[in-house]
């Protein structure tokens, strides 16, 4: 059994997780919309993906850490990322479409 002081502290972190999640989430589709007014939709996805990778290889440093980046399954891990890539460009191609007709 957990005291229940500890279940209480683990359920205010997973709050707090989440909501900095979709504080996340908005800043990203805030940008998104922004950066779409400048720039074509695919450059902003590729942006967000090589900043994405760029922080995450940084931060994960897998060259002292090489088996870091191993899965046991990585046919699961390809089809993750490509519904991954696939939602963020529906997501941001729909925030094109959505300003071009907001007034209608």
């Amino acid at each position: 059994m957990t005291d229940p002081a500890q279940e209480r502290r683990q359920r205010l972190i997973g709050i707090a997780l989440m909501c900095g999640a979709l504080a996340c989430f908005s800043c990203l589709d805030t940008m998104a919309k922004f950066l779409n007014h400048y720039m074509d939709t695919l450059q902003v996805v590729w942006a967000r993906y090589t900043g994405a990778f760029v922080l995450a290889f940084a931060l994960s440093n897998p060259i002292t850490r090489p088996g870091l980046m191993r899965t046991g399954r990585p046919v699961l891990q390809v089809g993750r990322s490509m519904l991954l890539l696939l939602s963020t460009l529906f997501n941001f191609f729909a925030l094109r479409y959505l300003q071009r007709n907001r007034y209608l």
